[in-house]
């Protein structure tokens, strides 16, 4: 089942069920409740706990509650919940600063409709570009004006939930670095030594340091894999000693408990010809691989959908291969369409003004980081390689303001 909201909607910041979103809220000036370690940064509240544990880690002095319940999963997720708790709350500093007779109310629901619209402004903008591929994109209508049709189901399919956007578990790397202001890799940590733990990210310099090791880091080599802690090593256990799980076969058995379609299924299903014999699968997969499946399965229908989908070779400007770009095109294209408060549609009750939404698309991953960070030059694109050499692709976060007054209440 899927436990999360089905659109894009900040839930993992908000909740999905008005219990948790009230649970986390401060009910002053539209904030959200949060926490200040040293240096008075702020992160997420600490959840109300009996004890030191945090969910299976029974030596956590550090668990954060949010949105989502796997806030505390791993540093990078704990990180980012933490950019964006920091987001949501300058933005009602600044909509209260503009707007000083708002309630709590009104300053809180429009703080999240702006969080909401920048996550669903950069997700199409800047990320799906990269992960679908550019062309695609615009083959599909993707960057055409949204107009909203009531008749298109926005629900997550199984075929994405447990299969496409599993595909990309592939680029999870290793180990994560903090690198320090001067640039210097101070603290690299293997991810799977602190799952459920993330007791090093309020440390003195660390959420920066984070942050600026994820902007210099590559993701892995594209490869059929995943890396080799994430499959062996996942929620490691003391006892037995160095007994884990592994991501992949854990990936590849969700698939057939749901019942997930086999590859060959999903390939018709994309338009691409069903393969008779584990021979015709060359169009996509490479020999190699195709001689590994024929010793793995009795026939070329079993292959399970994971497997066949990692093996495809990235179609042209994509990061995954034509049956996963497919889905997660089919996925994101009705959630934005089939969605009456997507950010950009026009006519609605509540759609944003003219001015707001230019305000809006104005709005980069890197500027968030900016706002929320003491990182002080960020790439303009924060997805694409960082260029210390030259300035010309960079952004200031020193000249980087949220401008707000389009939301200004003149009445």
């Amino acid at each position: 089942m899927v436990e999360a909201t089905h659109f894009i909607d900040g839930s993992q910041i908000y909740g999905s069920d008005e219990k948790v979103a009230a649970d986390l809220r401060s009910f002053k000036d539209g904030r959200l409740k949060s926490d200040f370690y040293v240096g008075q940064q702020e992160f997420c509240p600490q959840r109300n706990r009996t004890s030191k544990q945090c969910d299976t880690s029974p030596n956590s002095a550090v668990c954060f509650a949010a949105g989502d319940s796997r806030v505390n999963q791993n540093l990078g997720i704990a990180l980012f919940q933490n950019v964006f708790l920091r987001f949501h709350n300058i933005v009602a500093y600044d909509l209260k600063r503009f707007n000083p007779f708002w309630r709590d109310e009104e300053i809180y629901q429009e703080t999240r409709r702006i969080v909401i619209a920048v996550i669903q402004h950069i997700t199409y903008t800047h990320y799906l570009p990269i992960l679908l591929g550019e062309h695609f994109m615009h083959l599909y209508g993707f960057f055409e004006q949204t107009v909203y049709d009531e008749n298109v189901n926005p629900g997550t399919t199984q075929e994405h939930s447990t299969g496409a956007f599993r595909i990309l578990h592939k680029e999870i790397p290793s180990i994560l670095n903090f690198i320090g202001k001067y640039h210097f890799n101070i603290h690299p940590v293997l991810l799977t030594d602190w799952m459920n733990k993330p007791d090093l990210l309020p440390m003195p310099n660390n959420f920066d340091s984070l942050l600026r090791g994820f902007q210099e880091m590559p993701t892995r080599e594209e490869q059929p894999s995943y890396n080799v802690w994430i499959s062996n090593c996942l929620f490691q256990q003391t006892t037995p000693k160095f007994s884990g799980s592994d991501l992949l076969s854990t990936d590849i058995q969700r698939g057939r408990d749901t019942g997930m379609p086999p590859y060959n299924k999903m390939r018709s299903v994309c338009g691409i010809p069903e393969a008779k014999e584990f021979d015709d699968l060359i169009d996509l997969i490479p020999y190699k691989d195709i001689q590994k499946l024929k010793s793995l399965y009795s026939c070329v229908d079993d292959i399970d959908f994971l497997v066949g989908a990692l093996l495809e070779m990235p179609a042209k400007g994509s990061k995954v291969g034509p049956t996963t770009q497919c889905i997660l095109a089919d996925n994101f294209y009705r959630q934005k369409i089939g969605d009456r408060f997507f950010y950009d549609i026009l006519g609605q009750p509540g759609s944003f003004t003219p001015e707001q939404l230019h305000t809006l698309k104005n709005v980069n991953f890197g500027n968030v980081i900016c706002a929320t960070s003491k990182l002080r030059f960020l790439p303009k694109n924060i997805f694409m390689p960082f260029d210390r050499r030259t300035n010309t692709r960079q952004i200031d976060c020193n000249t980087f303001t949220l401008n707000l007054k389009a939301w200004e209440d003149t009445h």
